[in-house]
């Protein structure tokens, strides 16, 4: 069964200052050290070959960060980290630039929405920063602020846009957003002419629209 397999140390056991817990996973081996700074220190092999290191303040937080990155490899989600450390407003600005065949009034309309509902919370945050919660918090921000549920969804199917291209990129393994909520765009209610409103419409307008109007109404 595959998972992780502690690792037996020697009798004495190792040298406090390089005290360690070791895992072995399908993708190699993964450790915690203790460092001469008192930290600890998780160490894996990440699927690019390379070796990769974080510090925590508890021994806890190192072990829990090689299970969620060894689960993330298993999965085939796992993304290096530091490509999601680019900003949403730089990566969305790449995002833009990137799209293609769009009417001028189109891309005009996109940037006045991203720059006045989604950069102002979004703009300055690493890509990996971002999470389900805080789009959610965001879209209800939008609503007590008064916008109307066409632009809010506007506004998060740019948002979406460019998240989704970031889990395409290999940037993000999964985009923020997902389930949701977003205002119910309310149908108004349609009004018909009675009998009476359709004779009169076709009495009073030109001759030759008259046809129309009975044809339609009927």
């Amino acid at each position: 069964m595959t998972g992780w397999r502690p690792k037996v140390e020697g009798a004495l056991g190792p040298h406090p200052a390089l005290q360690a817990a070791h895992y072995e996973g399908t993708s190699g081996l993964a450790h915690v050290r203790k460092t001469d700074a008192g930290t600890w220190q998780a160490r894996y092999r990440a699927p690019d070959g390379r070796e990769r290191a974080r510090n925590f303040r508890r021994k806890v937080e190192a072990e829990a960060f090689l299970a969620t990155i060894e689960a993330d490899k298993l999965r085939g989600e796992w993304t290096d980290p530091r490509r999601s450390r680019i900003t949403f407003g730089e990566w969305n600005t790449q995002v833009q630039e990137s799209r293609v065949n769009l009417a001028a009034s189109t891309r005009e309309n996109d940037g006045s929405v991203i720059r006045s509902l989604i950069l102002p919370t979004f703009g300055n945050a690493a890509l990996s920063a971002i999470e389900p919660g805080h789009v959610r918090a965001w879209v209800a921000e939008l609503v007590a602020a008064g916008y109307s549920p066409s632009t809010i969804r506007r506004a998060y199917t740019l948002l979406q846009l460019a998240l989704d291209m970031a889990v395409d990129d290999g940037r993000l393994a999964r985009s923020p957003c997902r389930r949701i909520a977003l205002p119910r765009i309310e149908q108004s209610e349609k009004r018909f002419l009675s009998i009476d409103e359709v004779e009169h419409l076709a009495h009073t307008i030109t001759p030759r629209y008259r046809v129309f109007v009975l044809t339609g109404a009927y």
